[in-house]
C-alpha cells in the first residue's frame, strides 16, 4: 500500500494506473477493494491539516480490520501498521527544536523516526512480493505496490533524519548549531508528494469495480 500522509515524509507512488477493462467485481474483488478503500478513506482524514487526534486512532483501526486470513490484506496490514508507527514517531520529532530544547531529547526522537522508516521499507518490500502474486491486473498492481521511487524517497527522508541526528550530537558537544540548521533545511527541502485524496482516486480507478458498490 502506498502509504499515509506523513507531512514532509509522505511517500505516495506516482505510477500511472492503466485504464483497463474490468469485470464487475473489479481487479481485486469487492471485499478486498472495500477494505483497502476504507484505509485510504481514513488516511484522507488523517492527512488534513486540522485532523483531530482521533484520526490516527481511526486509521489504526482500519489497518487492524484488514483481513488476516487473506494473504494480500494481511501483507498490506503489516505495511499499514508500520506507517502508524512512523506517523507516531514523526509527530513529536517534527515539533522538537534541538536548538531550543534539550538536544538529547530531539536526538532520541529523530532516531526513532529513522527506525520506523526502516521498518516501513522492509514491510513494503515484503508486501510487494505478495502483491505481485495476488494481483494479476497490471494497473491495480502498480497502484498497490511501493515502487522504486517510493523506496528512494523514504531512504532520502531517512538519511535526512540521520544527518540531523549527527548534527544534533555535534551541537550537544560543541554548541555549534550551524550543522543543525543546514540539516533542518535539507529535511524541509524534501519534495512534496501527491495528496492522499488523489492517490485514493487513482486506486479506485485502477482497482475498483466497474459499477459502484
Amino acid at each position: 500500500m502506498r502509504g499515509i500522509a506523513l507531512g514532509v515524509l509522505c511517500w505516495l507512488v506516482i505510477a500511472t494506473g492503466s485504464a483497463v477493462a474490468q469485470a464487475p467485481a473489479g481487479a481485486l474483488g469487492s471485499e478486498r477493494f472495500a477494505q483497502i478503500d476504507a484505509v485510504y478513506a481514513a488516511a484522507v482524514t488523517l492527512a488534513e491539516l486540522d485532523a483531530p487526534a482521533s484520526a490516527l486512532t481511526a486509521f489504526r483501526r482500519t489497518c487492524n480490520e484488514l483481513g488476516r486470513a487473506d494473504p494480500l490484506l494481511a501483507a498490506l496490514r503489516t505495511v499499514c501498521l508500520s506507517e502508524v508507527r512512523a506517523y507516531r514517531a514523526l509527530t513529536p520529532a517534527s515539533q522538537c527544536d534541538p536548538l531550543s530544547l534539550h538536544p538529547r531529547k530531539c536526538l532520541k526522537l529523530y532516531r526513532k523516526v529513522d527506525a520506523t522508516l526502516g521498518e516501513t521499507i522492509s514491510r513494503s518490500r515484503e508486501a510487494n512480493s505478495v502483491i505481485a502474486s495476488q494481483v494479476p491486473d497490471t494497473g491495480c498492481r502498480a497502484e498497490l505496490r511501493a515502487s522504486a521511487a517510493d523506496i528512494r524517497f523514504i531512504k532520502r527522508a531517512r538519511r535526512a533524519f540521520r544527518l540531523l541526528a549527527r548534527a544534533v550530537l555535534h551541537f550537544d558537544r560543541t554548541g555549534d548549531g550551524d550543522d543543525v540548521r543546514r540539516a533542518l533545511e535539507r529535511l524541509a527541502g524534501l519534495p512534496e508528494q501527491p495528496s492522499v485524496a488523489s492517490e485514493r482516486a487513482r486506486f479506485q480507478r485502477a482497482c475498483g469495480p466497474s459499477q459502484p458498490l
